[in-house]
């Protein structure tokens, strides 16, 4: 491509001032280039004034989850399948990719699968660095006065975490992030089709167990050549349990009881059940706050009080008057426990006293007298 004057796409600063270069020279000695290498040049030349490719040099982070940066990119990722989003998350300081996560669109529920990776992996970080999407930030009537701020679920849920949430539109907020999406569009792709991957389910899974390892281990770095030596990148994260995890990672609503003593969730009707398995009836118009967490579980809670949520089916599966009486299905057994080999009643006991009383029956006649049938 390069003896050709093609400009790729991918190509860095330095290939680009060299092929701009060796095109002003043919111009020179040729006085007059082919079209498509005289569009090249104008372009290369271009860049000069527009400033395209001018972005400012800006010092990493000193230690290791002090900042990450989050973003989505829209791509065709697998094909077949149209354009999906990845969900990103990598380190400032030692350029490690934390979380990556495919899904149709941006979602919510996208960037919590990433706070799962980071918090169950890693743990709690310092900072985050996000772009102005309703998913972080919401100005309600659209002013930047942050008393009139409405907090979003991310937003709370770090909030609880103590991460610092930064959000800003500009793409040199976060250029970690914004570098890391051309190079995984220039990877992930072509992987996917070598792995024979055609769902969002398998690209997961592939993301998580084998490419983020894959690309820390090639374009990350665990230490730093600092004060004339090279140090370990110290690291900031803090543990976090799963349990805290699970509940804080949710999506919150409030809900009202209706006049059956439920509450709709998504065209559906819940019961409230408490920690013995008893449906609760609460006051009509009572509000609750409704969790739900990453793994689809609805909880509910009211005055320091938490419920589980049962669904109430639409109507009965089965008529005792109409349908044929059917089998109760029996409830399976618990499995016997293993008797040890030490035991007397033991499989291998037994094994040995048949073979000792074999070996006894062929020995009698030789110390039993004729009248004798037993030995002792």
């Amino acid at each position: 491509m390069f003896g050709e004057g093609i400009l790729s796409v991918k190509c860095k600063k330095k290939t680009r001032k060299k092929l701009k270069k060796l095109l002003r020279w043919m111009r020179e000695q040729e006085q007059e280039l082919d079209r498509q290498r005289a569009q090249v040049l104008s372009a290369l030349e271009a860049e000069d004034l527009s400033g395209v490719w001018v972005h400012p040099t800006k010092p990493r982070s000193k230690y290791f989850g002090e900042r990450l940066e989050m973003d989505a990119s829209s791509y065709v990722w697998i094909k077949g399948l149209g354009k999906c989003t990845l969900h990103v998350c990598i380190d400032d300081a030692s350029g490690f990719l934390l979380g990556l996560w495919l899904e149709a669109e941006e979602t919510l529920h996208g960037y919590y699968k990433l706070m799962e990776q980071v918090l169950g992996t890693y743990g709690i970080p310092l900072s985050i660095r996000t772009d102005r999407r309703t998913v972080f930030v919401y100005n309600k009537k659209g002013e930047a006065d942050p008393a009139k701020d409405t907090m979003t679920q991310f937003a709370y849920a770090c909030s609880q975490l103590g991460v610092e949430l930064r959000c800003n539109s500009d793409p040199d907020f976060k250029p970690k992030v914004e570098r890391a999406n051309q190079t995984l569009q220039g990877m992930l792709p072509f992987r996917f089709t070598m792995e024979g991957i055609h769902t969002l389910e398998q690209a997961n899974e592939y993301l998580q167990q084998s490419f983020m390892p894959y690309f820390n281990e090639l374009f990350g770095y665990a230490t730093d050549y600092m004060e004339g030596r090279w140090r370990k990148i110290d690291s900031v994260f803090v543990e976090c349990s799963s349990e805290k995890i699970r509940t804080i990672l949710a999506v919150l609503c409030e809900r009202s009881v209706n006049k059956g003593s439920s509450i709709q969730m998504d065209s559906r009707f819940y019961a409230l059940v408490d920690h013995t398995g008893r449906r609760i009836a609460l006051p009509y118009h009572a509000k609750v706050t409704v969790a739900r967490l990453l793994d689809g579980s609805l909880y509910a809670t009211r005055k320091e009080q938490c419920y589980a949520l049962q669904r109430i089916p639409d109507r009965y599966a089965f008529s005792p008057q109409v349908d044929p009486e059917q089998e109760k299905p029996r409830k399976a057994r618990a499995p016997r426990p293993k008797m040890p080999d030490s035991h007397p009643w033991s499989f291998k006991r037994q094994m040995q006293f048949k073979r000792s009383d074999a070996l006894m029956k062929s020995l009698e006649p030789c110390y039993k007298s004729p009248y004798e049938t037993q030995y002792a």
